[in-house]
């Protein structure tokens, strides 16, 4: 039971890690976006 409990946390704890990194990696993307429409100009 405690395996399990700890596979789970294990488990959700990689999606959260992937879930920020995808959102930094669009927090980047839109910033790298928002500039590069603004600077050219």
């Amino acid at each position: 039971m405690l395996d399990a409990a700890l596979n789970a946390g294990g488990v959700k704890g990689a999606i959260t890690e992937n879930t920020n990194r995808q959102a930094a990696a669009a927090c980047r993307f839109a910033r790298f976006f928002a500039f590069g429409e603004i600077l050219p100009r």
